[in-house]
């Protein structure tokens, strides 16, 4: 059955897009830009936040997709899927059934996958799957084997039955996204971490950055920073990769030095140098007239593409 992708983009909140027979959940909001936002939600506490769920909408003027992970849609007590969905659901393929055909719909140019922990992990997937895009994942999880949780273990239990552990889901499922990147791959990747995520760190970053070869070695760029937030949840919060979402729709191209020294201008960097800078009056200390001129000129550029 042919999607109507009008269905999505004229819709004045969320719809159910039906692919292959499966029902997936979206919320849809027009853009100015020609590139498309395609958002991941993480785990939900499904007291607070019953499904479907979507990940709210950023401040920024370009077409944005959210989707919700029907992998939770049949289990009630099951807080996290990773968007991988249940045993001979083929969910990742239709989930890429319908972000393909809603790009082509809109004729976006630049798609940019976005998700934070759990839904980082979709961002690194989707992207994998989309040759010349761009992911932005902040503390995702990379490798359901090595992150070992009881959420990772409910999932098989209760999503891949067939499978009677981690070790066995790994040879049928795509739960792995260090092995899927060691192989080679044609899309970008923006991997912000909080440094105060002890955890994911040691059994998810590291990991990751060994997978990346030295061919990719340029197409893989790492923040790892310090917010404020110790532990995972909400560690690396908007500020922390919003800036890398903008950047990702106004950098030239996806090359690393245009990337990094595009961050760097949008995230006005050397203002803050200037504001530091020994003055008579502390107070009173401005940023030089040039570089306010040259932020001004960059947030007005981004906001009226």
């Amino acid at each position: 059955m042919a999607v109507d992708y009008k269905k999505i983009t004229l819709s004045d909140g969320p719809v159910e897009i039906e692919i292959d027979g499966q029902k997936i959940p979206v919320a849809y909001k027009a853009g100015g830009m020609n590139s498309l936002i395609v958002l991941f939600h993480g785990a939900l506490n499904r007291k607070t936040r019953p499904f479907p769920f979507f990940q709210p909408f950023l401040p920024i003027n370009a077409h944005q997709i959210a989707i919700a992970d029907v992998t939770l849609a049949e289990h009630d007590d099951l807080s996290v899927g990773w968007y991988i969905g249940s045993e001979n659901s083929g969910l990742p393929e239709k989930i890429k059934m319908l972000i393909d055909g809603l790009v082509k719909h809109l004729g976006a140019s630049r798609r940019v996958y976005v998700g934070g922990s759990s839904g980082g992990f979709a961002a690194l997937h989707f992207s994998f799957l989309d040759a010349g895009s761009i992911a932005v994942a902040a503390n995702p999880q990379t490798d359901l084997l090595a992150y070992g949780s009881a959420s990772a273990e409910a999932f098989r239990e209760k999503c891949w039955p067939s499978a009677k552990s981690l070790h066995e889901l790994a040879d049928i499922a795509p739960i792995n996204m260090c092995k899927f990147y060691s192989k080679g791959f044609r899309n970008r990747v923006i991997y912000v971490q909080s440094a105060g995520d002890y955890g994911h760190v040691q059994s998810q970053l590291t990991p990751f950055m060994a997978a990346i070869d030295a061919n990719h070695r340029r197409s893989v760029l790492f923040d790892v920073g310090f917010w404020d937030i110790l532990g995972h949840s909400g560690s690396a919060p908007p500020r922390a990769w919003i800036p890398w979402v903008r950047t990702a729709l106004t950098a030239p191209t996806f090359q690393a030095d245009a990337l990094l020294k595009t961050h760097y201008a949008l995230t006005e960097q050397n203002i803050a140098r200037a504001q530091a800078r020994p003055s008579q009056k502390q107070d009173t200390a401005k940023p030089d007239a040039r570089d306010l001129q040259r932020a001004k000129q960059l947030r007005d550029s981004m906001l009226n593409s």
